[in-house]
């Protein structure tokens, strides 16, 4: 009785300890997983002008049901005007506003609250864009109210967690299409020059050089 008295109290804490940290590690995954969602879903709004025309890019099922309506809206608003056309100068502020970006991250707190006393602090999703590449980075920071067990030995409030997500946004076609434009802008002009062959024999002397 002795020896149960000393061992039951540890084994039951160890094991609700255990489905606690257990909670807690999905409540965590919860919340990464629809950071990194929100992150990849506005690294194709920021890449691709009229994605959003595609259907309702929020929802978590898949739509294979796209009509030629909406692939028709879809090419309408990647050619929209002069700021979208050169979107590479303009960015991907000419189609792409800051409510857009809003709504993503609208119903996180909804959609991935498990654990009760779990409170969303802040939460943020931005365009990062640079001189090569635009990256979108969300991130959310969360609290979640110190346990008992440690509250007893001083650590009150709560504790704080960050989860974060990087996505870059890029278009394959739009790439191909840049570099096929930078090639041509290159080669016309040396073409009229003259100056093709040279061309052609540095760029033979550099491959064999590094390669």
């Amino acid at each position: 009785m002795i020896e149960a008295v000393i061992v039951f109290p540890i084994v039951l804490f160890t094991v609700f300890l255990l489905i606690y940290l257990g909670l807690f590690k999905l409540q965590e995954m919860a919340i990464l997983h629809q950071v990194q969602r929100a992150a990849r879903q506005g690294s194709f709004l920021a890449a691709s002008p009229g994605y959003e025309t595609l259907g309702d890019f929020q929802s978590k099922q898949i739509d294979f049901t796209a009509s030629p309506e909406d692939v028709d809206a879809y090419y309408q608003a990647y050619h929209d005007s002069i700021p979208v056309l050169y979107r590479e100068i303009f960015g991907s502020g000419a189609w792409l506003g800051r409510g857009d970006l809003d709504d993503l991250m609208e119903n996180m707190e909804k959609d991935t609250m498990i654990l009760a006393g779990i409170s969303l602090t802040d939460q943020s999703l931005e365009v990062r864009r640079s001189l090569l590449s635009t990256r979108v980075e969300a991130q959310v920071r969360f609290g979640l109210p110190t346990p008992g067990a440690l509250r007893y030995f001083g650590y009150d409030g709560q504790m704080e967690f960050l989860s974060g997500s990087v996505s870059t946004a890029i278009s394959p076609s739009g790439f191909v299409r840049n570099v096929d434009l930078a090639c041509d802008a290159i080669a016309v002009p040396l073409e009229k020059l003259g100056v093709n062959d040279d061309l052609d024999k540095i760029m033979e002397g550099i491959r064999k050089y590094l390669f």
